[in-house]
C-alpha cells in the first residue's frame, strides 16, 4: 500500500483561518476544565501556579527525552504539551498571551544579535 504524505493531499476548497493563540488558549482552557484539572485564576494563588509551572517543566523534560532518544515522532507531541500547559495557566491567569507573545517578539528583535554575546 503506497504512502500518503500530506503534500499529496488535494488544497480544501476554502482556506482554513488558523486559530489565534488567543483563541488556542481559551479552548485549552475549556478542555482542562471539562477534564477536571483546575488553574489557578491569580498570580496570588501561588502555590498552585508553581504547580502548574512544574507540569510546564515535566514536558520540557519529556521533550529532552524524546531528543536524547532519537524519538522524533514524540517530539513534536511534547512540544505540543508544553505549549498547553502554558495557554493553560496563561487564560487561567487572564493573561493575553498573543499580546505577550507579539510584545516580546517586537523587544527581541531589537536586541542586537546574539544580545551582543560572542558565539
Amino acid at each position: 500500500m503506497p504512502v500518503i504524505t500530506p503534500e499529496m493531499l488535494p488544497l480544501p476548497a476554502v482556506q482554513v483561518v488558523p486559530p489565534t493563540i488567543h483563541e488556542l488558549s481559551h479552548r485549552v482552557r475549556a478542555v482542562s476544565m471539562a477534564s477536571g484539572f483546575s488553574t489557578p485564576a491569580s498570580i496570588d494563588e501561588v502555590e498552585a501556579c508553581l504547580a502548574k509551572l512544574m507540569l510546564v517543566t515535566t514536558e520540557v523534560a519529556e521533550a529532552a527525552e524524546a531528543v536524547r532518544s532519537g524519538d522524533w515522532a514524540n517530539l513534536g507531541e511534547e512540544l505540543a504539551d508544553v505549549v498547553i500547559r502554558v495557554m493553560d495557566l496563561a487564560a487561567g491567569l487572564r493573561l493575553d498571551l498573543e499580546w505577550e507573545v507579539s510584545t516580546k517578539l517586537a523587544a527581541n528583535a531589537s536586541r542586537p544579535h546574539m544580545h551582543g554575546r560572542l558565539a
